[in-house]
């Protein structure tokens, strides 16, 4: 069986607080992407185990980087399993076509993914609410992924509300630098600045200023990812310079966005771009424009 599972991009991202457990506080706004996917091949290799015992699980992946025994979705089985003893024996070839470690949220995605396959294979599935618990322990972004729809999201990333938006005739470009950023760095250095971290660049401000005002066009994370990584700040700017009424980091990085209020403009700046930073030194990844879809309705 072949399940297709789509991304996210942040449509913006303050981080709000941090927890004495260390976990960080934020408020952000999920918007899903059916391009780029990765996709599940699942296959029964065996009868239901009723031992929870995770080895009923194995995954194949040929994507650097990815741990075979140690990943959301080995993480996914095993809680499952645990929490209600249906353990049916499967191997899993995963094929990515998300890129790893972009703030794209690919592996929260896959996660979801196997999870609503137990569900719909096990005789006694477990309810909504312990759905949604048990997946907020594989990541924060899980959740979000078994709704799969445009969410503002608080908490820890957990707590979730679908939201309606106003952004009809918008098209985003999404960006993918190839490399990759851990989630988990980009909070230290987040916590570790000593800039104010709503600064923005002139030419940013200047841009956003007069396109939907009643949106927090932010990612707390770009100030010190963009100081670490000046080259993704570069694409940014390149995309404001080229049409883009505003354009942002996704989560933690490294992928970008832009929204732009025509096709032609967005096809013309992937034009430029791709000329610009496809060279010896940079590659960068540019998908196709993606119409928002959501007419006529408000946050």
């Amino acid at each position: 069986m072949k399940i297709q599972c789509g991304c996210k991009v942040n449509l913006y991202l303050r981080i709000t607080g941090k927890r004495e457990n260390g976990y960080h506080d934020l408020d952000t706004l999920f918007y899903p992407l059916s391009v780029p996917y990765d996709v599940l091949d699942i296959e029964e290799t065996g009868d239901v185990s009723r031992e929870n015992d995770s080895v009923c699980i194995s995954v194949d992946c040929t994507t650097e980087g990815i741990a075979l025994e140690d990943n959301t979705l080995t993480k996914a089985y095993a809680l499952y399993s645990k929490e209600t003893g249906f353990s049916p024996k499967i191997h899993v070839t995963l094929e990515k076509g998300i890129p790893h470690g972009a703030g794209l949220g690919g592996g929260s995605s896959d996660a979801a993914a196997l999870l609503c396959y137990l569900q719909g294979k096990n005789p006694q599935p477990l309810t909504q609410e312990k759905l949604f618990t048990l997946s907020a322990k594989i990541g924060a972004d899980v959740p979000f992924f078994l709704i799969n729809t445009p969410c503002k999201a608080t908490g820890i990333g957990d707590i979730l509300e679908p939201v309606t938006l106003s952004l009809e005739n918008l098209y985003l470009v999404l960006i993918n630098p190839y490399m990759q950023i851990s989630t988990k760095w980009a909070f230290l250095r987040r916590d570790e600045a000593r800039k104010d971290l709503t600064e923005i660049a002139a030419f940013d401000k200047n841009q956003r200023s007069c396109f939907l005002k009643e949106f927090f066009w932010e990612n707390d994370f770009e100030i010190p990812v963009f100081l670490e990584y000046p080259f993704l700040g570069e694409i940014k700017k390149e995309l404001i310079l080229n049409g883009a009424s505003v354009a942002l980091l996704s989560g933690s990085g490294s992928s970008l966005f832009g929204l732009f209020r025509s096709h032609q403009k967005a096809k013309d700046a992937i034009r430029i771009l791709s000329k610009t930073f496809n060279d010896a030194v940079n590659r960068i990844q540019i998908y196709d424009p993606i119409e928002i879809l959501i007419k006529n309705q408000k946050f």
